[in-house]
């Protein structure tokens, strides 16, 4: 599974350990379309019984709960991204922390705000960022948030960079860092809600060569 590091070197908040069952799992269920039994589980973790165990970290149930959240009630997504705030200024040198904020802000329909945050990401030079799948998911992002704020040519353009990103990613056979399938997953779900938005075909992702 995928160790990831922010910008100050410490653990992705999103790093799996051992949840990352949990997490495969969740992740599994998106990517084949049974989105109502994944959100069962995501809520479950978001609201859990007395004495129950979570099953995801904290910042693993926000994200997934953000990756899975088109069309979710505003209820649920207005929690999510109270959560996910928290969590941004909880780590504001975590790159992850503020793509998923940057999420959050689009899923709950502040566009500008969601565009301000993204593209801040995209100007850092972090070495682990640029040789990940999370990049490529930010300017996935980015093409949605474009396309919302009604500026179609650049949407296509951050669409078009976030697959060559991702290409970039998955030719680095030299490349420590290792992801799992349910990292690819991810940004399968992201990049077809991304093609979708630009009106472009959907990307075939092959995992990162061994």
């Amino acid at each position: 599974m995928a160790r990831c590091h922010s910008r100050s070197g410490s653990r992705s908040p999103t790093d799996h350990g051992e949840f990352g069952r949990d997490f495969d799992y969740v992740v599994l269920l998106a990517s084949q379309g049974r989105i109502k039994q994944a959100h069962g589980i995501l809520d479950r973790e978001r609201t859990p019984q007395n004495g129950t165990r979570p099953k995801l970290t904290k910042p693993q149930s926000i994200l997934l709960s953000l990756a899975t959240g088109n069309n979710r009630e505003a209820t649920v997504i207005a929690q999510v991204t109270k959560a996910a705030e928290a969590l941004a200024e909880q780590q504001p040198d975590n790159n992850m922390a503020l793509f998923i904020a940057g999420l959050a802000r689009y899923r709950s329909g502040k566009h500008a705000e969601a565009h301000q945050i993204l593209s801040k990401l995209e100007d850092n030079t972090d070495h682990w960022w640029n040789r990940t799948p999370a990049r490529a998911n930010c300017m996935a992002c980015l093409a949605m948030v474009a396309q919302k704020l009604g500026k179609s040519v650049e949407a296509k353009q951050w669409h078009q960079k976030a697959i060559t990103v991702w290409d970039t990613f998955s030719n680095l056979n030299e490349e420590t860092f290792r992801y799992g399938w349910s990292d690819i997953l991810v940004s399968q779900l992201l990049l077809n809600e991304s093609s979708a938005a630009v009106k472009e075909p959907a990307p075939k992702l092959a995992p990162p060569l061994e």
